[in-house]
Order: structure tokens, then sequence, then C-alpha cells
């Protein structure tokens, strides 16, 4: 297990045994390379770490429910809040709380995350796992179709719905503010804190977690249904997802993570954007 002190021999502050440098003098800290397997990725301590996966896990939903709640209270109608732009108004709210949560949570790591986008294998890597996302997801989706025909789940149809009716706002939701948060959340937050414990246990949780935030359970409860087998038709999508995310956080940072999240999301969402345009 990792989660000793380090006590910093310029200036004796102590701070995170895995952590890249000294957080009051920022001298390096020339011991992280005998921790294996930590030197890549973006590590905060593990208090943060799990204060990380909470606010991005229950976080959202508590940031959300709030914002419904004062919906509910300033519209006169409280019908308006169930459509199409009610919904897409608790998200942008929700998302935009959690991040600046998150980012208020590690801002004294700041640097350590920005140093992370300054080197150009991120951009790389992040672009190869990504191409490794679409390939094992195609694969996937190919062999299922020849049993099962499906455009998604209810996560994606919602997604779906929401770009085509507000396009930009999407953009910078489910492309951009979606993917940071979900990084900090499940790899800088969950993955992080059980590497220090269980390699494999930290990919598993994280992998199974990730996946099933984006299952819809209100499909379980009245037995076998086509909506329930949708959703774990497209389960093992957001596994392989989380998989690739993980390796290449744990092997090049926060990052290249982020990049490869990034482009999957953003490259969805301007293809969607792009059908509307085309008519399609």
């Amino acid at each position: 297990m990792h989660f000793s002190k380090r006590v910093c021999p310029n200036c004796g502050t102590e701070y995170d045994e895995v952590g890249d440098e000294c957080p009051s003098c920022h001298a390096p800290n020339t011991s992280k390379e005998r921790y294996d397997g930590f030197n890549n990725m973006t590590m905060v301590s593990p208090v943060k770490e799990i204060f990380a996966f909470l606010i991005g896990f229950a976080g959202l939903q508590i940031f959300a429910l709030i914002v419904e709640v004062i919906l509910l209270m300033a519209y006169e109608d409280s019908d308006t809040l169930y459509t199409a732009r009610g919904n897409m108004t608790i998200n942008v709210a929700a998302y935009a709380l959690v991040l600046a949560a998150l980012f208020a949570l590690v801002f004294k790591e700041r640097g350590s995350f920005a140093k992370t986008f300054t080197k150009s294998e991120t951009y790389l890597f992040g672009f190869l796992a990504f191409l490794v996302l679409i390939l094992a997801s195609g694969v996937y989706s190919f062999i299922i179709s020849f049993f099962y025909t499906t455009e998604g789940n209810n996560n994606q149809s919602s997604i779906n719905t929401l770009t085509e009716l507000y396009p930009f706002a999407s953009i910078i939701v489910f492309g951009i503010i979606g993917p940071l948060v979900e990084e900090v959340t499940y790899r800088v937050g969950l993955f992080s804190f059980f590497r220090r414990i269980n390699r494999w246990s930290a990919y598993l949780l994280t992998i199974i977690i990730f996946a099933l935030i984006h299952f819809d359970f209100t499909t379980i409860g009245g037995g076998w249904n086509e909506e329930l087998e949708n959703e774990l038709i497209n389960l093992p999508s957001y596994l392989i997802a989380a998989g690739v995310f993980c390796f290449v956080y744990e092997r090049r940072g926060f990052g290249a993570s982020f990049f490869a999240h990034f482009l999957n999301n953003i490259i969805a969402v301007l293809f969607i954007i792009l059908e509307v345009m085309m008519g399609v």
C-alpha cells in the first residue's frame, strides 16, 4: 500500500510519497522512481482522491437535484422543467458546479495537471488510445449487429436529443466539461486511490463503476424487457472505454486520458450535429 508521507529534504515539508514534487518548494520527488506504476500518473493526496470521486459521483446527482428544486420554484408551470430545455439547463448547471468544486479541490496541484498537457506524447498516446477505443467498440458493435439492433442506451439517446436541440451547449458540456469531470472523478479520484492498494482492484472497480454510471437502473424492476436488454447490450461499450481510459491514465497521465476521452465525446457530438445539418 502507498499511503505514507515523504519529508522533503530541502524544506522539511511532509507530502504524499508518490507525489511528483514538494508542494512547498517544488523540489522534485527523486524517490518516486521506486514506485513502479505511479510515475506517469497525476497524483493528489488520498483524501483528495476520495473527495474527487465523491464530488463527481454523488455531487453531480446532488447538484442536479438542487438545480431542479430551484427551477421548480422559479417556473410557474412545473411541466416546463421536464422538457429538453429543462433537462439541458440542469445538465449545464450541475456539470459547471461539479467542475468548480473539483477545480477548488485540486487547485494546489494545478501545476501537475497542467504539466501533462505540455508533453507532445500526451496527445500522441491520447490519440492512439482513442483509435484503440474506436476499433474495439467497432468490433463489438459489428459482432452484436448480427444478433441485435441498437442505436445506444437511454443515456446516449438523451445526449443525442439534447445535442440535436442545443448543439453549442452540448459541445461545451458533453464534449469538454463531461470528459474533464469524469477523468478527475474516476481516474484521478477512484482509480488513483485504489491503485495505491492494488493495481487490479483499481482497474476492476473503476471499469465497473464507470460503466454503471451510464446504465439506466430504472429499466430494472419490471422483469425482462426491451429497454433493460438494450441497456445490457450497450454496457460493454462503456466497460471498454473505462478500461482504455484507465490504461492510458496509468501509463501516460491525466492529459492523455482526458485527450482520449475528449476526442471520443467531441467527435460523437459533432457527428450528431453534422447529421442534423445534413438532414439525415
